[in-house]
């Protein structure tokens, strides 16, 4: 994932304040202008609660970890590593957040993908705390790591932690990126902004632009700015004559 991490992108903007040509290219850090002051949680540095080892049906052994991320807003995941074949058992990857917990695997694929069907294993790979005009959010970027096609797209979590007895989950997204600059004030209007991009079967896509509605804390997508995006011999470049950014 190192290298999604810099994905290169070539843009038009007429409003931004980057010289931006059609042989120039770009990151998310470049196209957000700096306008996003995050903290990253970094997963070398979880806390690690405690661990221990379950015993299922006599026939195979798991281990559980618990890590604290963030006491603030009482961030934890649990994480189950070994063999596991028990589809009813209880034991899933899942994360804490403000004293609610959230299953990943139904995250994933929907409430009802814990009945029956084996439990899936997951990356949290990135936390961060970041401020927004008058509003506070944590962003979670995770991975289903048991389907290796999963591992082209990271499913991006963005809550609304302002106020810390409601919390609200407001963005659960594919993203082919652990930016967390993707989001900003891309167009200067002081409200936050959200550029789409995620991996397609012949990873070419179109990188597309939301807004936050404040009122209604959901993103509206914007159908008159955008990017195609073309991959290029492991370069992910756009041609200036296919944006309106």
């Amino acid at each position: 994932m190192n290298r999604l991490l810099c994905i290169l992108l070539l843009a038009c903007n007429s409003n931004s304040q980057i010289n931006l040509n059609s042989n120039k290219v770009f990151s998310y850090d470049l196209l957000s202008n700096d306008t996003l002051v995050a903290e990253l949680l970094n997963p070398e540095k979880f806390t690690l609660i405690h661990r221990k080892s379950l015993h299922l049906n006599n026939e195979s052994e798991i281990q559980e970890f618990h890590y604290l991320l963030d006491k603030e807003l009482k961030i934890k995941y649990t994480k189950y590593t070994g063999f596991n074949s028990d589809t009813s058992n209880p034991f899933r990857d899942k994360f804490e957040i403000l004293d609610k917990s959230f299953i990943l695997d139904q995250f994933f694929y929907g409430a009802d993908y814990t009945n029956n069907i084996e439990p899936r294993k997951s990356a949290l790979n990135a936390v961060y705390k970041f401020n927004f005009a008058d509003k506070k959010y944590a962003c979670f970027f995770i991975q289903d790591v048991t389907n290796p096609d999963a591992m082209l797209n990271t499913e991006l979590f963005l809550f609304d932690v302002t106020n810390l007895k409601q919390l609200k989950l407001i963005l659960q997204e594919v993203q082919a990126s652990e930016n967390v600059k993707c989001f900003g004030d891309f167009n200067k209007n002081n409200k936050l902004d959200f550029a789409f991009w995620r991996f397609g079967n012949d990873f070419r896509d179109t990188l597309n632009f939301f807004e936050l509605d404040s009122k209604k804390n959901v993103f509206i997508k914007d159908k008159d700015h955008y990017i195609v995006i073309n991959d290029s011999l492991g370069d992910y470049y756009i041609k200036k004559k296919n944006c309106n950014w």
